[in-house]
């Protein structure tokens, strides 16, 4: 069953339902926006959380609604949690919105480039194998 918290954020709200699966920590992201803010205020508890039951590997889904955040946006939230336990966590992220991509897989780089372990994927299988098995997938973005 999952752990269901609805985190605010410029009076708004993100819903994050957190599932603990036998080799990593499964978020799915939903939410009005997809934003500099909403995604501070849920990456905080995905911090807290890998923190608090020592996880290494986490597969984060986007169900956000709107656009991709802007390049600038990116740069920001990517620096915000570069002294945090996240550069320390294996994470896959999920992108479904393939439009997406191109501006994720721009985060995915300037992650790397802080020392992160991320990688940004168009679906959870190519995600899942990468995050429990490491190396290349046919499918990745």
């Amino acid at each position: 069953m999952p752990d269901i918290r609805h985190i605010p954020f410029d009076g708004k709200t993100v819903e994050l339902r957190l599932e603990q699966r036998r080799q990593y920590l499964l978020a799915s992201v939903y939410g009005p926006e997809n934003s500099l803010a909403s995604s501070i205020a849920y990456w905080t508890v995905l911090a807290e959380e890998c923190e608090r039951r020592r996880e290494k590997r986490l597969l984060v889904i986007d169900h956000l609604e709107g656009p991709a955040m802007q390049a600038l946006e990116m740069e920001q939230l990517v620096g915000y949690f570069a002294e945090s336990i996240l550069t320390r966590v294996r994470i896959a992220f999920v992108e479904p919105v393939a439009v997406h991509l191109p501006q994720m897989e721009h985060g995915q780089i300037l992650a790397q480039e802080l020392g992160y372990e991320a990688r940004v994927f168009g679906g959870q299988h190519d995600a899942e194998h990468w995050l429990v098995y490491g190396g290349e997938t046919d499918g990745s973005a």
